[in-house]
Protein backbone atom coordinates (compact mmCIF):
# COMPACT_ATOMS: atom_id res chain seq x y z
CA UNK A 1 0.00 0.00 0.00
CA UNK A 2 1.21 3.43 -0.91
CA UNK A 3 1.58 6.16 1.80
CA UNK A 4 -0.77 8.78 2.04
CA UNK A 5 0.18 12.00 0.14
CA UNK A 6 0.11 14.46 2.97
CA UNK A 7 1.87 12.30 4.81
CA UNK A 8 4.71 11.80 2.49
CA UNK A 9 5.37 15.71 2.03
CA UNK A 10 5.37 16.29 5.96
CA UNK A 11 7.98 13.69 6.20
CA UNK A 12 10.21 15.06 3.25
CA UNK A 13 9.50 18.61 5.20
CA UNK A 14 10.40 16.82 8.40
CA UNK A 15 13.94 15.30 6.98
CA UNK A 16 15.16 18.76 5.99
CA UNK A 17 17.70 20.72 8.81
CA UNK A 18 17.21 23.72 7.35
CA UNK A 19 13.29 24.04 6.72
CA UNK A 20 12.84 22.48 10.59
CA UNK A 21 15.04 25.27 11.76
CA UNK A 22 12.78 27.47 10.22
CA UNK A 23 9.85 25.84 11.43
CA UNK A 24 10.81 25.24 15.06
CA UNK A 25 6.93 24.87 15.54
CA UNK A 26 7.13 22.04 13.61
CA UNK A 27 5.18 20.23 10.98
CA UNK A 28 1.58 18.77 11.41
CA UNK A 29 -0.74 16.66 9.59
CA UNK A 30 -3.66 16.78 11.81
CA UNK A 31 -7.47 18.41 10.26
CA UNK A 32 -5.88 22.01 12.23
CA UNK A 33 -4.00 23.31 14.96
CA UNK A 34 -5.66 24.93 17.91
CA UNK A 35 -4.48 26.08 21.55
CA UNK A 36 -5.35 23.24 24.06
CA UNK A 37 -4.80 20.45 20.82
CA UNK A 38 -2.48 17.49 22.60
CA UNK A 39 1.61 17.84 22.65
CA UNK A 40 3.09 18.00 20.69
CA UNK A 41 1.83 21.28 19.34
CA UNK A 42 3.16 25.11 17.85
CA UNK A 43 2.59 26.85 20.80
CA UNK A 44 4.76 29.12 23.07
CA UNK A 45 4.05 29.09 27.31
CA UNK A 46 1.94 32.58 26.03
CA UNK A 47 -0.43 30.51 23.46
CA UNK A 48 1.20 31.91 20.31
CA UNK A 49 2.24 29.87 17.44
CA UNK A 50 5.98 29.73 16.55
CA UNK A 51 6.86 29.03 12.88
CA UNK A 52 4.95 25.70 11.93
CA UNK A 53 3.34 24.39 9.09
CA UNK A 54 0.30 21.96 8.26
CA UNK A 55 -0.23 20.26 5.89
CA UNK A 56 -3.49 18.72 4.24
CA UNK A 57 -4.99 16.70 1.62
CA UNK A 58 -6.88 19.08 -0.94
CA UNK A 59 -8.46 17.00 -3.33
CA UNK A 60 -7.16 13.73 -5.48
CA UNK A 61 -8.65 12.97 -9.22
CA UNK A 62 -7.87 10.25 -11.49
CA UNK A 63 -5.49 10.65 -14.52
CA UNK A 64 -2.98 8.86 -17.32
CA UNK A 65 -3.70 6.29 -19.21
CA UNK A 66 -6.44 3.72 -18.23
CA UNK A 67 -6.68 6.19 -15.07
CA UNK A 68 -3.11 4.33 -13.61
CA UNK A 69 -2.06 7.88 -11.62
CA UNK A 70 -3.56 10.19 -9.47
CA UNK A 71 -3.48 13.89 -9.16
CA UNK A 72 -3.59 14.77 -5.80
CA UNK A 73 -3.62 17.98 -4.20
CA UNK A 74 -1.53 18.76 -0.88
CA UNK A 75 -1.77 22.21 0.67
CA UNK A 76 0.88 23.16 2.93
CA UNK A 77 -0.30 26.42 5.50
CA UNK A 78 2.60 28.21 6.80
CA UNK A 79 1.73 30.06 10.43
CA UNK A 80 4.08 32.57 12.59
CA UNK A 81 2.45 35.15 14.98
CA UNK A 82 5.62 36.97 14.60
CA UNK A 83 5.07 38.24 11.04
CA UNK A 84 5.62 36.78 7.72
CA UNK A 85 9.90 36.91 7.56
CA UNK A 86 10.07 33.28 8.90
CA UNK A 87 7.51 31.87 7.06
CA UNK A 88 7.98 33.43 3.86
CA UNK A 89 11.93 31.52 3.95
CA UNK A 90 9.69 28.56 5.44
CA UNK A 91 7.42 28.39 2.20
CA UNK A 92 10.87 29.49 0.07
CA UNK A 93 12.51 26.12 1.46
CA UNK A 94 9.78 23.89 1.35
CA UNK A 95 9.66 24.35 -1.94
CA UNK A 96 12.94 23.57 -3.11
CA UNK A 97 12.58 20.76 -0.83
CA UNK A 98 9.53 19.28 -2.91
CA UNK A 99 8.94 20.77 -5.99
CA UNK A 100 10.15 18.11 -9.40
CA UNK A 101 10.75 15.58 -6.29
CA UNK A 102 9.87 12.10 -6.01
CA UNK A 103 9.51 11.44 -2.41
CA UNK A 104 7.10 8.39 -0.42
CA UNK A 105 8.06 4.63 -1.33
CA UNK A 106 9.13 6.58 -4.92
CA UNK A 107 5.62 6.47 -6.42
CA UNK A 108 5.18 9.76 -6.22
CA UNK A 109 6.52 13.29 -8.20
CA UNK A 110 5.67 16.79 -6.40
CA UNK A 111 5.39 19.65 -8.21
CA UNK A 112 4.40 23.00 -6.91
CA UNK A 113 1.15 24.64 -8.29
CA UNK A 114 0.27 28.00 -6.92
CA UNK A 115 1.25 29.90 -3.74
CA UNK A 116 -1.47 32.80 -1.82
CA UNK A 117 0.44 35.00 0.24
CA UNK A 118 0.00 37.58 3.04
CA UNK A 119 -2.72 35.95 4.41
CA UNK A 120 -3.93 35.91 8.22
CA UNK A 121 -5.65 33.65 10.51
CA UNK A 122 -7.77 35.72 12.92
CA UNK A 123 -8.70 31.94 14.93
CA UNK A 124 -5.05 31.60 16.01
CA UNK A 125 -4.04 35.16 15.43
CA UNK A 126 -1.19 33.97 13.00
CA UNK A 127 0.14 35.66 9.47
CA UNK A 128 0.04 32.60 7.22
CA UNK A 129 0.82 31.95 3.51
CA UNK A 130 -0.82 28.76 1.64
CA UNK A 131 1.41 26.83 -0.81
CA UNK A 132 0.22 24.19 -2.80
CA UNK A 133 1.36 21.14 -4.31
CA UNK A 134 0.30 18.40 -6.67
CA UNK A 135 1.51 15.05 -6.29
CA UNK A 136 1.43 12.16 -8.87
CA UNK A 137 1.02 8.89 -7.55
CA UNK A 138 0.90 5.63 -9.46
CA UNK A 139 -1.77 3.70 -9.02
CA UNK A 140 -0.95 0.15 -10.81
Amino acid sequence: MTMNPKTAVAQAMQADGALMALLSGGVYTTAQIMPGMEAPHPFDEYGRVRPSALVRNETAATTGPQGRFDRAFVVVFFYDHAGYERIDQAAERARAVLHRRYIGDGSYEVRHVDDVSDQYDDAILAYMHRSRYQVARYRG
